[in-house]
């Protein structure tokens, strides 16, 4: 597995994206719409940062062709600045929910956006591990080309794919990442 840093500017938007769908995360358990303040709050310098690194990476010293990480974080990191601007505005509690589950409705395409460069970025793979097995991220990698065409991955404890106890996961594919 590549590591983030090999490709410049990526392992600082990485870092920070996941530290803002961490963010997300938690406020989504807490949520209540006289939250919004206090969100907007917490949500602003994980916007600044978000927005800080993309930049980064649209600095000369950046190929604006390169094909490397950084390049496919652009697009769910400003997805993921606008959720965090869109989910703590409203007038009115009905308003504030309502943008709030907008913007829950984007955090869930920057993850769709993210699952790809699990099997490339060891961060980006644990976020998406349980807790109890982040530690062991490395043994819950599945290589791009050994995942069936139709992106449908079998997991458990036996080898047979349906024996009991196990699971199937059906991830879309993303064509050009």
């Amino acid at each position: 597995m590549k590591e983030a840093k090999t490709d410049p500017g990526a392992g600082g938007l990485c870092t920070a994206l996941l530290e803002a769908l961490w963010a997300f995360e938690e406020a989504q358990r807490r949520y209540y719409p006289g939250i919004a303040p206090l969100l907007a709050e917490r949500f602003a310098p994980l916007r600044e940062n978000l927005e800080r690194e993309t930049k980064t990476l649209a600095s000369p010293g950046v190929s604006a062709h390169d094909p490397g990480i950084g390049r496919r974080l652009v697009e769910p990191a400003a997805l993921c600045a606008e959720a965090f601007s869109s989910a703590t505005e409203g007038d009115d509690f009905e308003r504030a929910f309502i943008n709030f589950m907008r913007a829950s409705r984007r955090m869930a395409r920057v993850k769709e956006m993210l699952f790809p460069l699990s099997t490339e970025v060891p961060a980006v793979n644990r976020f998406f591990l349980e807790q109890a097995v982040r530690d062991r991220a490395e043994q819950y990698v599945f290589p791009r080309e050994s995942l069936p065409s139709g992106g449908l991955i079998h997991l458990g404890l036996d080898e047979h794919p349906y024996a009991r106890g196990g699971c199937s996961i059906f991830v879309p594919r993303f064509e050009g990442l």
